[in-house]
């Protein structure tokens, strides 16, 4: 199918206002048809960008600049789609636009991946990732996640592009959307066949039918058939390699998608090539080189270069065999100067990581969120699962296997990012005591109850759990010690005033804290050690009392 050239110049506005109801309209056809019919989806939001013009309604000439953008992607190449997006970006309020400025920024990552500038790329899809875990926007965050990903596949680490692609995928499954999982299993696949695990890539490939949209998503089963191609050109069944490979084509050719049309023709050069066939190998990958000059992609280009380079010189042509290894370089080079262990990105690296801890916070809410939904069919059943699971049988709070598994990702963003975090360690005094004195029964009591005012006052950020029989662990992020000390001894004096004649006559119930604030050195062990001596301070006063941790 030829391609559609595409102008980025905006239409002239004009004074003549157009009733948003047909924007929205034409924005929705656009979306709509963008997967199976980019031509239109161009078109579409094209009309949509001239009607926002004249109505002077921006947020709207955005998201129809981001249809128009990305459809130009597919059709011409990241030169046209440069200019439209990054026109959208000053276009959209930074207030009110959060999760359309992320899908932007996405965009914008994708182009400079097309240009060569790895660097600039994952800038852009930390600002995509951090606006999309601003305003819970998951299908964005699947989207960033593999983008990221095939940063690493341009630099060759296959195990680090694994691991973004499978936290998409773990997103994608959290929300349920059939077409992102169909989406992020085929990054996975292309992994797993790098990696060489064949067989697993080809059952995560066969799987990935159930997900498949069909005809909606054609151009990812044209991916889902080139990698099986792959896969059995590895295994040396040619013949079925082909037929997969030829069809994969075949469909690239429909969709006009000329990415897709440039990978395919690139394995199936280095299939033939494999097959000692050099001069159809020799023609596929030309033709290769020729689409992919049409919009540009220095990684692919890399390797078509570096296919025929080989090609010439086991033919012994090394006139052309050094040309191309020139080509090759000159690629590898533009990509190596944008690496991303460059000075230039060690701060992105850290945002990055900084992201990631609030990637795993962000999925562990979505798998508590999962686990509600299914209840309202389930309800016993699941409130008893997710009881099991992450609360404590006695009190209802967050058990120890809670603590052990946030409290390390909580340190690791405090850390990250400079900002304070403090815990308290609170044991009731003379526990054993009261279970003497009193039964056991009543011991039960005064936990349930002393969790209750644990639990007054503190925020939604803050995390409390049982961390062990009578002892409790209360984290603070965001307080310095003073802050913590503060909240202790609410608990504290709130815990002592309470009326516990009402649970037995003559009872009396005290609690002692011990307060420590993260330096920058500590361990999630030195951390707890450092509250806990506080603890002992506290009891070894008389009990009933705050303590604070030494800061030196």
């Amino acid at each position: 199918m030829p391609t559609m050239a595409v102008t980025p110049t905006l239409p002239m506005k004009t004074a003549t206002p157009a009733p948003f109801s047909d924007i929205e309209r034409l924005i929705d056809e656009a979306q709509a048809s963008y997967a199976p019919r980019c031509e239109q989806t161009l078109v579409l939001a094209q009309q949509a960008v001239e009607l926002a013009r004249k109505a002077a309604y921006a947020e709207g000439e955005a998201r129809a600049l981001l249809w128009w953008a990305k459809s130009a992607f597919v059709l011409s190449g990241w030169r046209d789609a440069k200019p439209l997006v990054t026109r959208a970006l000053k276009l959209a309020p930074e207030q009110t636009a959060g999760a359309l400025r992320a899908q932007l920024q996405h965009v914008v990552a994708q182009c400079h991946v097309a240009a060569g500038h790895p660097a600039l790329a994952l800038q852009s899809w930390l600002q995509c990732l951090n606006g999309a875990l601003q305003t819970e926007s998951v299908a964005t965050v699947v989207e960033a996640c593999l983008g990221i990903g095939d940063l690493y596949v341009v630099h060759d680490d296959r195990q680090q592009a694994f691991y973004y692609h499978s936290l998409a995928h773990e997103f994608a499954q959290l929300l349920g959307d059939d077409d992102l999982c169909a989406k992020s299993s085929l990054f996975l696949a292309s992994d797993l066949i790098k990696l060489k695990r064949l067989d697993i890539a080809k059952s995560v490939l066969l799987g990935t039918e159930q997900h498949l949209i069909l005809p909606l998503r054609r151009d990812w089963l044209a991916e889902m058939c080139n990698y099986l191609g792959l896969i059995y050109s590895e295994s040396g069944e040619f013949e079925l390699a082909r037929r997969y490979l030829d069809r994969a084509y075949e469909i690239n050719l429909e969709t006009g998608y000329l990415w897709d049309q440039t990978v395919t023709l690139l394995s199936l050069g280095r299939m033939t090539r494999k097959q000692g066939n050099d001069a159809e190998a020799e023609n596929f990958l030309k033709r290769a080189l020729d689409v992919v000059m049409r919009f540009g992609a220095a990684n692919l280009i890399m390797q078509i270069h570096e296919e025929l380079s080989k090609l010439y010189e086991a033919r012994g042509d090394h006139a052309r065999a050094v040309m191309h290894y020139i080509g090759f370089h000159d690629h590898y080079m533009q990509i190596a100067r944008e690496g991303l262990a460059t000075q230039a990105t060690r701060s992105s690296a850290r945002r990055l990581a900084n992201l990631e801890i609030k990637l795993r916070l962000m999925s562990s809410e979505l798998e508590v969120q999962q686990l509600r939904q299914q209840s309202q069919a389930t309800s016993q059943q699941m409130k008893q699962l997710e009881t099991a699971a992450y609360r404590d049988g006695l009190t209802g709070i967050y058990n120890r296997r809670t603590l052990d598994q946030r409290l390390p990702d909580l340190v690791k963003l405090a850390q990250g990012s400079g900002t304070p975090l403090a815990i308290l360690v609170i044991d009731f005094d003379h526990f054993k005591l009261i279970n003497d004195n009193f039964s056991h029964q009543t011991g039960d009591r005064v936990l349930q109850e002393g969790a209750l005012l644990l639990q007054e006052g503190i925020r939604d950020a803050d995390l409390l759990a049982r961390y062990g029989g009578e002892e409790f662990a209360l984290v603070l992020p965001g307080a310095t010690l003073p802050v913590a000390v503060q909240v202790a001894e609410r608990i504290r004096q709130r815990v002592a005033n309470f009326d516990w004649d009402e649970i037995a006559p003559g009872l009396r119930v005290t609690v002692s804290i011990g307060c420590a604030q993260l330096r920058a050195t500590d361990t999630i062990e030195s951390l707890i050690a450092l509250a806990d001596q506080a603890l002992y301070s506290a009891k070894r006063g008389g009990r009933n009392r705050v303590r604070e941790a030494a800061t030196a």
